[in-house]
């Protein structure tokens, strides 16, 4: 089971910024030594999930390639999302991502550009630390406490930035916070002058919760709110649509200095890591 677990976090180095990896990066990564490494990588590509190039680096294979299709093709979630992540954008100008939680990492699967300026670029399939991310938030909030606790203790949680939360009980006042108004907020937890919000989102017939976020960069409390206020809508119109049974069960807030003053609530709350 060890080596399965190794495989599967070795095919998280494969991102947008990493199309290829190597042997020694592999072993640095995962504390292994070169000739295991070089066996383990071996026997994926044997598989056909990864694929030997020329100069002995590995990126991808044909039979990811057709399991990533097949999970598109059968997650009506993912379009139901991807539909409202367009809707945001065409509301909002801002750039929107669809996110998958991995262990305590938040995956990036889509992106759906906006004309707004965001202050940074991350590409699908790059991994953000889930304690410190949007979307990583929301879809930690959609575990139980429990569940929640087995998966963080023990676990290094990184830091972005000196405002990330790698304290497990700061973690759980922020999921606390999500579950109680339904949308999640991270302010510089990532990056400097940026804030991002977020909701997330589970099928009763889809085994992958998956979510939905957008980023503000460098704006004021009026336009997170605005912003909040749009994606809960979407989240409510989708959630309906799949049957959520979080989202069905609520209405999207019509005021909007309501949502202001909970923005501006959560943002004079002490930073503790």
């Amino acid at each position: 089971m060890k080596t399965v677990r190794t495989a599967a976090q070795i095919l998280t180095m494969f991102d947008g910024d990493t199309p290829t990896i190597t042997v020694t990066g592999a072993a640095n990564r995962f504390g292994l030594t070169a000739s295991a490494s070089s066996r383990l990588l071996a026997a994926l590509a044997t598989s056909g999930i990864i694929q030997r190039e020329p100069d002995r680096s590995y990126r991808p294979g044909p039979l990811a390639y057709r399991l990533g299709l097949l999970y598109h093709a059968h997650n009506r979630l993912s379009d139901r999302i991807n539909d409202g992540a367009r809707t945001v954008v065409d509301q909002t100008g801002r750039t929107c991502w669809v996110s998958v939680l991995t262990e305590t990492n938040n995956m990036l699967i889509s992106r759906f550009p906006g004309r707004r300026d965001q202050g940074f670029h991350v590409n699908p399939g790059n991994l953000l630390p889930a304690n410190a991310s949007a979307a990583g938030k929301a879809l930690l909030a959609r575990m139980s406490d429990a569940e929640l606790r087995k998966l963080l203790t023990g676990k290094k949680l990184d830091a972005w930035t000196e405002k990330s939360k790698t304290d497990i009980e700061a973690v759980l006042s922020d999921v606390a916070f999500i579950r109680e108004h339904g949308w999640s907020i991270i302010i510089d937890e990532l990056f400097v002058d940026t804030v991002s919000v977020g909701v997330a989102f589970a099928a009763p017939m889809e085994a992958t919760p998956m979510a939905l976020s957008m980023s503000l960069h460098s704006a004021s409390p009026e336009e997170i709110a605005s912003g909040v206020k749009i994606l809960t809508e979407v989240a409510c119109e989708i959630g309906a649509m799949i049957g959520d049974p979080f989202w069905s069960a609520r209405r999207p807030s019509a005021d909007l200095a309501t949502i202001l003053a909970e923005v501006e609530a959560y943002m004079a709350i002490p930073v503790t890591s």
